[in-house]
């Protein structure tokens, strides 16, 4: 079993982020359900993924005052801000990468 230790030291995620990711994507697949299979047309394209952007609002908030923080108590603790620094970047990965081949299989999808 992969301990919390273990899992923030590969992936530099906490599991109570990828809970709010993985949270975002279940709210997004019950709409992107409920828009094609029911055909609910009142589901628009900005509600379907309103749940993705507002997920990774709030994680890139989080990471964002976390580094800030760092920033300004850089004398006491020196080595930890370019570790922030690779969580900002591991966040884009995880969160934009998915979201940008959604809209565009989306994209090709509809048209």
């Amino acid at each position: 079993m992969l301990s919390f230790t273990e899992f923030y030291s590969w992936l530099s995620i906490r599991p109570i982020e990828l809970l709010f990711i993985l949270f975002g994507w279940l709210i997004f697949s019950i709409l992107v359900v409920l828009r094609y299979d029911f055909d609910l047309q009142l589901i628009t394209n900005f509600h379907l993924f309103l749940p993705l952007f507002l997920t990774n609002a709030i994680h890139f908030y989080f990471i964002l005052i976390v580094l800030l923080r760092l920033w300004f108590e850089q004398k006491q603790r020196p080595s930890l801000t370019p570790a922030y620094t690779y969580r900002l970047i591991v966040h884009k990965i995880f969160t934009h990468v998915p979201l940008v081949i959604c809209l565009i299989v989306f994209n090709t999808l509809l048209y």
